[in-house]
């Protein structure tokens, strides 16, 4: 199939927003680190990731209208530029020694605005842009965003921290960032934009989002399950570095690998699916990809203290990831008319992105409680291991109860929904 010189531009703005997100994850992996050093406290490691979660998830209820009604271009530029302040506010706080937990928690707010923005401005360029066959490719392609940031991040990160200190982790991201910018500048956008009229009561357009979904019973289901297994994989994700640090007496080279591995997983995973000819079946191949990613990824990584079993359990617990993304996205992205999508996957979205904060907030305290009750080696399991590995089990059950649903297995064959001037939807 013919390559259009859209598509061709919309691969490299992916390539510059794989700069910025390698740049601030470098960032967060560093702050991570340093504060990891300084307490020992799960979670104070947790605790930034949380703040910026909920920012994310809070934003989301706003940035959905202006992605409708504002050029693409115009917003990662925007997103860019917060990451930008950001690197330079950390590279300030280190030279004046005030780098610690409070004065980056703003920060971390920031960079959490910076992602509102840019996951539903991804969603609606490829809607706007590309046609629905496509619609997998181009998803797949964009999780090489995050997955290519997850796999080179904390390698650099690791490597500059080793050698030499953290402020020259801050001096690359921001070089990173203005690469980033230089591209997204260049890209020329088509007049795709959405003619309805921007309401001057933001939070009643972003409610519609809401209302959208919520009038749709296929929909509620999906966001429901996603939202459910977001929850169980944040668990056992967000405890990893810890969990790694912990295991090895705060191995600095092991997390990086550690690390390094999820994020090839990941890479991997985004060439694949990018490439596979459009499924039928999607929801059970969904369903499928999300068992591995818990009982391959999760599993075997939380219940031993072999590096070569951790190096392979984190190559496949991300590698499912854009497999169950690209396939979710693609159906909301057929079934949403184009003028809504930015409004509806912002809420959708927000819904999804709650759950992270949440798990945040409930692994960190309860990992440190339980490390206060059993031995650091109950049985076979850590603390942080026994969580990992629940997590992981409650993520399978709600994937098999889900697709043993008929009314959630419809949702792939229903057409692109109807939206009335009522706001109302219809089949």
């Amino acid at each position: 199939m013919k390559t259009t010189s859209m598509e061709q531009q919309i691969k490299f703005l992916v390539v510059g927003q794989i700069f910025s997100q390698i740049a601030i994850q470098m960032v967060w992996f560093a702050i991570g680190i340093w504060i990891w050093s300084k307490s020992h406290s799960t979670t104070d490691m947790l605790l930034l990731g949380a703040i910026s979660t909920t920012i994310r998830t809070v934003s989301s209820l706003f940035v959905g209208s202006f992605v409708d009604k504002n050029k693409n271009r115009t917003l990662f530029l925007i997103s860019d530029f917060i990451l930008f302040g950001i690197t330079l506010c950390c590279l300030f706080l280190y030279k004046v020694e005030s780098l610690d937990l409070v004065y980056t928690v703003p920060l971390a707010a920031l960079s959490g605005l910076a992602e509102a923005i840019l996951l539903p401005n991804i969603s609606s360029l490829i809607a706007r842009n590309i046609s629905k066959e496509k619609y997998i490719k181009f998803n797949g392609l964009a999780s090489l965003i995050d997955s290519t940031a997850v796999l080179i991040s904390p390698l650099l990160a690791g490597a500059l921290l080793g050698l030499f200190n953290i402020s020259l982790v801050f001096i690359l991201s921001s070089t990173l960032i203005v690469m980033a910018l230089a591209v997204t500048y260049g890209f020329k956008e088509q007049n795709t934009v959405a003619s309805f009229k921007l309401s001057s009561n933001l939070l009643k357009e972003a409610i519609k989002g809401l209302h959208l979904i919520s009038s749709h019973r296929h929909l509620r289901f999906d966001l429901i399950r996603a939202t459910l297994i977001n929850f169980f994989a944040t668990i056992g994700i967000s405890l990893i570095n810890p969990f790694i640090l912990s295991q090895t007496t705060g191995s600095e080279a092991v997390l990086s690998r550690v690390r390094f591995f999820m994020g090839f997983g990941g890479v991997v995973g985004g060439l694949v699916i990018s490439h596979l000819a459009p499924q039928k079946n999607k929801l059970y191949f969904s369903s499928l990809y999300t068992i591995l990613l818990f009982g391959i990824g999760m599993i075997p990584l939380s219940t031993t203290k072999n590096h070569y079993i951790w190096y392979i359990s984190s190559f496949a617990l991300i590698f499912f990831i854009p497999f169950v993304g690209a396939i979710s996205s693609s159906l909301w992205q057929q079934k949403v008319p184009k003028n809504y999508q930015g409004r509806i996957f912002s809420f959708r979205r927000l819904i999804i992105q709650s759950s992270i904060p949440l798990a945040m907030f409930v692994a960190g305290p309860v990992t440190d409680e339980l490390e206060k009750i059993f031995s650091r080696n109950y049985l076979i399991l850590s603390a942080h291991g026994m969580l990992i590995a629940s997590s992981a089990v409650c993520g399978i059950l709600v994937s098999l109860i889900f697709i043993s649903l008929k009314a959630y297995r419809q949702f792939e064959h229903i057409e692109e929904i109807k939206i009335y001037e009522d706001s109302t939807l219809r089949l």
